[in-house]
């Protein structure tokens, strides 16, 4: 099993004096030590507009990142494909792949906020297909030479883009997302798959471990995921202490405050619902068994059933970064983990 750490999103919940500036330097202080203590990867996340600054700018993140660090990989987890212009995105990517000496994977999914679409004249009706020519450009980009391209969306004539990225071929890419769609594009287009565990409780929204080992067995279905070395990740909101009790306690606020982050951005959702003074004790429920919280004994328990349950290798992105907590807070959960949970399962 390998490990990554994050998601490092940059948000200043309100009520916090900590300026920006702070955020970004802890956050990266944080990349250092995930690095330190055994992580495999650190992961950036995008959205816009959030009023606790929720990182928009994800390649200029990563490649501050590529700067303060030597060997851990670096990962968009994940950057909105549909938001960006295809040829500055492999432009980017290939730039962060060179400053990070060839540690950098790009991360994307179609996105769902509806003003995200609308301030970026994206059409929301058009994101599975910008996503597919999105990733189609990427690679005919970072290919030696000039490249033609002509798409539904999207039309070049011997382009020629330059810095070509280190790795041959260009950063790997993968895709997020829990829809069969998304699942069939990752198998059909891209180098790995990013699912998500997650509940609410109320079942309105829920992706549970075993619908994701069965997201797991339709990307079988469709190639070698073991013979072709295809990352497989897991995504799962992640806090450990030596006291189970005392991690959920600790864990909670910061859950909930995300929770609700999402859904007044989301469409059709009732953010009130995220309300804690008025949470159900069924949601509150819902929560905590959907997070990877405890004493290092239990998450190594549940994470080993994890492991058994797909082929090859799995890829575990611990969303260790939780907005609100101190950085004191952040670096004992990583130190921690990268004690107690890594070796036992690397």
């Amino acid at each position: 099993m390998k490990f990554g750490y994050g998601l490092l999103t940059g948000q200043r919940p309100p009520g916090s004096d900590a300026s920006y500036e702070t955020v970004y330097e802890e956050t990266l202080a944080l990349a250092a030590m995930a690095e330190e203590y055994g992580f495999d990867t650190v992961h950036t996340s995008e959205h816009h507009f959030f009023d606790d600054g929720y990182s928009p700018s994800v390649l200029p993140l990563s490649a501050a990142i590529a700067r303060e660090t030597d060997s851990v990989g670096i990962g968009t987890s994940i950057a909105l494909a549909p938001l960006y212009d295809p040829v500055r995105l492999a432009e980017d990517a290939a730039t962060v792949d060179i400053l990070s000496g060839g540690r950098f994977t790009l991360g994307l999914a179609n996105g769902y906020m509806q003003r995200e679409f609308d301030v970026f004249d994206s059409p929301r009706r058009q994101r599975a297909k910008r996503v597919e020519e999105t990733v189609e450009i990427c690679r005919r980009a970072w290919e030696p030479g000039s490249f033609d391209f002509d798409g539904d969306l999207f039309a070049y004539e011997d382009l020629r883009v330059e810095p070509k990225p280190v790795q041959e071929g260009g950063p790997p890419i993968h895709l997020g997302g829990t829809s069969e769609p998304a699942i069939r594009r990752s198998a059909d287009l891209c180098d790995g798959h990013i699912g998500i565990v997650y509940y609410d409780g109320a079942m309105q929204y829920k992706s549970s471990f075993e619908q994701f080992a069965d997201n797991v067995e339709l990307l079988e279905s469709m190639r070698d995921v073991a013979a072709d070395a295809f990352t497989l990740s897991v995504m799962q909101y992640t806090h450990v202490e030596n006291d189970p009790e005392g991690a959920w306690e600790t864990l909670e606020p910061p859950l909930v405050y995300s929770r609700r982050k999402y859904a007044e951005h989301a469409d059709n959702r009732d953010a009130s619902r995220w309300d804690r003074e008025t949470m159900t004790d069924e949601r509150l429920a819902g929560l905590r068994a959907g997070a990877m919280v405890g004493d290092p004994e239990s998450v190594i328990e549940r994470l080993r059933a994890y492991e058994d349950a797909v082929p090859g290798e799995l890829h575990f992105l611990a969303r260790m970064w939780h907005p609100g907590l101190s950085f004191e807070e952040h670096a004992d959960a990583l130190r921690l983990f990268g004690e107690e949970v890594i070796p036992a399962l690397s």
